[in-house]
């Protein structure tokens, strides 16, 4: 039996054929006896990923709750708008026992006239006539429907084009009233800190396309260089640098085609826009839109280039775009080669807002963000912050229509937003050879 030399080359392939596919076929992917599949009961789930961690998923849910020291008469409606510390506290001046031992509020804050709802909040009566920076006190009711509608409408009237919204207001994203935020972002988590938290990648193996377990993988980018000969037929995850021309009118949204010319080959591909540079763990922002004069990294699935190669990226051209040379396509950027990693995440991050309905000193009622206790509760590990500068946390959730209670480390401005962000890993399309038209 015959056997080949280490520097005989199998085959080469023929002046026009780019790659030898055909022989090198698919091998099938197995798991290793030792190797577990990434499963998770998603129904056991009470709260979100936040770093590498479901929160609130340890406790027992027949864990019976604390009893609660309430009005006499109070309904389970009227008791889910007091907190804690609101029927706890104070219980010596505002509260006295009557003969059946139930407790009786003082009759500020007793119930109302208007259909037995109890106030919210009370505001200290010997201040009332000083000057305060905190809002009046006044009864806290579930609006109507049609009402909050409108208001939620007039709130988000300030509707501009999609790149306009990304420069001023990037990554944020608006839920409508009849979405469930835990079900539509289920694929979303929380990170503490986006260049240092723990990336769970065991969270993503579900999500994960289906030929990705057969790129290449170079552990060491500099050492494999002499080992092209059987290494440049395989696929990878491919990274470049992209800046597009300042004279570029209009942005370019991720995952719009391109065309790339990079040495001898032209490909079609549709990448993926992320922030450069490194972090402790290799996690990088996901790019909606580049703009010009921008520089990015185009992430996608194609045929490993070795070292430092010069790029530039075309698009075809528009019927409105004129130009003196019969050429169908147009000249958008200039980039570099960079090392492949499919170890590389591109974190997709959205912003949910809200909107202060009242401020008392360091807190604050929010509305808008979600419009269900289920989701506050869902949610409520994420850390809240603000465009202003301030961070915070949920404490409660008010009732059944979404509003809830948020503590801050110092007082927010009214007209401030609260936000809490959320990121998802996504994965980069295989690019295609180009065929002229």
């Amino acid at each position: 039996m015959e056997v080949e030399s280490a520097n005989e080359t199998a085959d080469e392939p023929t002046p026009d054929q780019d790659e030898l596919a055909e022989l090198a076929p698919v091998e099938a992917v197995m798991a290793d006896d030792g190797e577990t599949v990434h499963s998770e009961n998603e129904g056991s789930r009470k709260g979100v990923l936040l770093d590498d961690h479901h929160y609130f998923s340890d406790e027992a849910e027949d864990n019976p709750k604390p009893a609660r020291r309430l009005p006499k008469g109070t309904s389970a409606y009227q008791a889910a708008w007091l907190l804690d510390d609101d029927t706890d506290s104070d219980s010596d001046s505002s509260e006295e026992i009557d003969r059946d031992g139930d407790y009786i509020m003082d009759p500020v804050g007793g119930p109302t006239d208007h259909g037995g709802v109890l106030g919210q909040f009370d505001m200290e009566a010997d201040n009332s006539d000083a000057p305060s920076e905190c809002l009046p006190s006044e009864m806290f009711l579930d609006p109507a429907p049609e009402d909050e509608l409108g208001e939620l409408a007039a709130f988000r009237s300030r509707k501009r084009t999609d790149a306009q919204d990304d420069l001023e207001f990037p990554d944020e994203i608006e839920l409508r009233p009849e979405v469930l935020a835990r079900e539509r972002l289920a694929r979303y988590r929380g990170l503490r800190s986006l260049k240092s938290s723990v990336w769970d990648t065991g969270a993503d193996r579900a999500y994960e396309p289906e030929d990705w377990n057969r790129l290449l993988r170079v552990a060491n980018y500099k050492g494999t260089k002499s080992r092209v000969t059987h290494e440049a037929l395989k696929h990878t995850v491919v990274n470049m640098s992209i800046t597009l021309d300042r004279d570029l009118q209009g942005t370019i949204k991720s995952k719009d085609e391109l065309i790339l010319q990079c040495g001898s080959r032209r490909l079609v591909i549709h990448p993926l826009f992320s922030q450069p540079g490194q972090t402790v763990n290799n996690v990088h922002k996901f790019e909606r839109f580049l703009h010009a004069g921008h520089t990015a990294v185009a992430t996608f699935v194609g045929p490993v280039t070795w070292g430092s190669v010069p790029v530039l990226f075309f698009r075809r051209r528009r019927s409105s775009e004129s130009s003196s040379l019969d050429l169908d396509l147009v000249l958008v950027g200039r980039g570099t080669t960079l090392p492949p990693d499919p170890s590389r995440v591109i974190a997709k991050r959205i912003i949910l807002t809200g909107h202060p309905y009242k401020v008392h000193k360091n807190v604050v009622t929010v509305r808008y963000m979600f419009f269900n206790a289920e989701d506050i509760k869902w949610f409520k590990a994420l850390k809240l912050w603000t465009r202003r500068g301030r961070t915070g946390f949920i404490k409660e959730s008010l009732g059944t229509h979404g509003y809830f209670k948020a503590t801050f480390d110092g007082k927010i401005n009214p007209q401030d937003a609260v936000c809490i962000s959320l990121y998802k890993r996504l994965f980069p399309r295989p690019a295609a050879a180009f065929a002229a038209a």
